[in-house]
């Protein structure tokens, strides 16, 4: 079970919208009364789900001193300078668009609760990548060398790739090449974490 708190001026409509998946435990963040610090001490969240259309200020000090802190997924259309210069250091894990759908939203939680750094195809840019330079990978790897990249996220060798899409090892290969050369790579290991970090396969 993962508990999420939400900080929104949203929240009970975004609670409504991830009450159903009973990976979840969801809490909403109360304007009033308790403070970040003791919301944060009282629910204890695994992941803080943080609407930037919302107040952010106060959460963001108190997360930075939460030890350990929990990972933030922001939702935002427009991250502030000052954020997207420092988001990791305050314990962003994730960005997505305020539009996400729950499955989008889900799929960060879990990545986020699972120590993942998670970035949409749409948000990417918002904050810039902490490593090397992502290319939009959605609009280049084909359906099958999104395929073979999602099995070896899955573990599986050239030859138990081939036999499950029915081609030969030697055109497995040829995939994997070209999967390696369009994310910038130079092992299984680093495609399937480029995968990951760019949203193409989940694990």
């Amino acid at each position: 079970m993962i508990r999420v708190l939400l900080v929104s001026e949203r929240g009970p409509a975004l609670a409504a919208r991830l009450d159903t998946d009973k990976r979840l435990e969801i809490f909403v963040a109360r304007g009033i009364g308790l403070s970040p610090g003791e919301q944060l001490d009282d629910v204890e969240p695994d992941v803080i789900l943080l609407d930037l259309g919302s107040e952010h200020g106060d959460w963001l000090r108190h997360v930075m001193t939460s030890r350990p802190p929990p990972g933030v997924l922001v939702l935002a259309d427009d991250v502030p300078p000052a954020l997207r210069a420092g988001w990791i250091r305050v314990g962003g894990r994730a960005v997505l668009p305020r539009r996400a759908a729950p499955t989008e939203l889900v799929a960060a939680i879990e990545g986020v609760a699972s120590g993942l750094i998670v970035v949409h195809v749409d948000t990417g840019s918002l904050i810039g990548s902490p490593g090397r330079r992502a290319a939009p990978a959605l609009r280049m790897l084909t359906p099958r060398e999104i395929e073979v990249l999602e099995m070896m996220a899955e573990g599986l060798g050239n030859k138990a790739i081939a036999a499950r899409l029915g081609i030969s090892p030697h055109t497995v290969k040829f995939h994997i090449a070209s999967v390696f050369a369009k994310l910038n790579v130079e092992s299984r290991t680093e495609a399937v974490t480029e995968g990951v970090r760019r949203g193409l396969v989940l694990i």
